[in-house]
């Protein structure tokens, strides 16, 4: 063992727990947006840069990882998220990369979260 895992395991969990659980992913750009966080008292969401597919959720989580463990000496390869046991997608670093190029030309996303190697609970509004 590199690491130790107890560690390695605590700052995913942190991130998931106080920034994904119980989160509303939705497009920055969704018009319903104002009115979610006007009549939703306390709106908890997760802004992606487009619509938040599974394939886009990975990578970025993937991006998020590699941020997260940057100065471990594990880094992750791949991730694989899985909801419920009958669907998954996989995506590895290459493929991530290559969802990432796609999205960052065509947006002009105000925030990267997955690029932050802080865990925030993030507010309604952008970041």
């Amino acid at each position: 063992m590199t690491e130790e895992f107890g560690q390695l395991k605590a700052a995913w969990k942190t991130f998931i727990d106080e920034t994904v659980d119980h989160s509303f992913f939705y497009n920055w750009k969704d018009p319903i947006l104002p009115s979610l966080e006007k009549h939703i008292e306390n709106f908890r969401g997760l802004p992606f840069p487009g619509d938040p597919t599974t394939e886009l959720i990975a990578s970025l989580f993937l991006k998020k990882a590699l941020v997260l463990y940057r100065d471990s000496r594990l880094k992750p390869s791949a991730l694989r998220l899985q909801d419920p046991p009958t669907n998954q997608v996989r995506v590895s670093c290459s493929a991530m990369e290559k969802i990432e190029a796609q999205i960052a030309p065509s947006h002009k996303f105000p925030t990267t979260w997955w690029n932050s190697p802080f865990i925030l609970q993030v507010p309604g509004d952008v970041l």
